[in-house]
């Protein structure tokens, strides 16, 4: 759903995410943007085939870059060793 929430996590306006979206829907089939169903207001955006399809194409990489950047990064000490505070706990979504 591309919300006032949304764009600001993104560090983009809702005016700017919506323009993206369409551009995404257009442009590859990566996404499906349909009006939400309890206010108009709002868009609900949604992986269509060719979205899942690039999703999951470019898991494998993703984590093995992050896994590069983050756990290779840390020495085997560290590792075995749990954090006091998780990695991202400051973020919205742990919040709530």
């Amino acid at each position: 759903m591309l919300r006032h929430d949304d764009a600001m996590q993104t560090n983009a306006s809702p005016s700017r995410l919506s323009h993206l979206a369409k551009r995404t829907e257009h442009r590859g089939g990566f996404i499906r943007r349909e009006p939400g169903p309890a206010d108009g207001r709002f868009t609900n955006a949604t992986l269509a085939g060719q979205g899942m399809k690039a999703l999951a194409g470019a898991a494998p990489r993703h984590v093995a870059f992050v896994r590069h950047l983050v756990i290779d990064a840390m020495s085997p000490e560290r590792l075995g060793r749990p954090a006091k505070t998780p990695i991202g706990s400051s973020h919205p979504a742990f919040t709530r």
